[in-house]
């Protein structure tokens, strides 16, 4: 888009990094208030919130800790009124050996009460791809 190339970055809200996790965060608050009389807030990723054993943890959200794992445990403490679950298809980092990730984030997370990850394997699924006209096989 021509008029996005021309603006000047930061002005358009674009940032140098951060992980979706620190962006999601970010707007919680304006998001959840969109709506009336939420309990349940489930967050899709397409891989597992980092963690500080991780090569790159996030560091993006100032004031929070690091990890992706550890900022989704402080906003689900922030926010006890809220259950939160991530559903996350593929293992990142440290967890693409771990047959039991959901526990281990679990660990990780403090065992918080309002706080479930849910790892959806994939694999072997043939996902039908309508927008390609093909089926996708991850």
């Amino acid at each position: 888009d021509a008029e996005l190339s021309e603006g000047v970055p930061a002005e358009l809200g674009v940032v140098a990094e951060g992980h979706a996790e620190e962006f999601l965060i970010s707007f919680f608050d304006t998001a959840v208030a969109m709506v009336k009389d939420i309990k349940f807030v489930t967050i899709y990723l397409t891989h597992s919130p980092c963690t500080v054993n991780d090569r790159k943890p996030s560091h993006s959200l100032p004031g929070w800790p690091t990890s992706c794992t550890a900022k989704l445990s402080k906003l689900a403490a922030d926010n006890p009124k809220y259950h939160l679950s991530i559903v996350f298809m593929e293992k990142f980092g440290g967890l693409a050996g771990n047959d039991t990730p959901q526990a281990h984030l679990k660990q990780l997370s403090g065992a918080r009460a309002n706080l479930s990850f849910i790892h959806i394997n994939c694999s072997g699924l043939l996902i039908p791809d309508t927008h390609l006209g093909r089926e996708y096989s991850p």
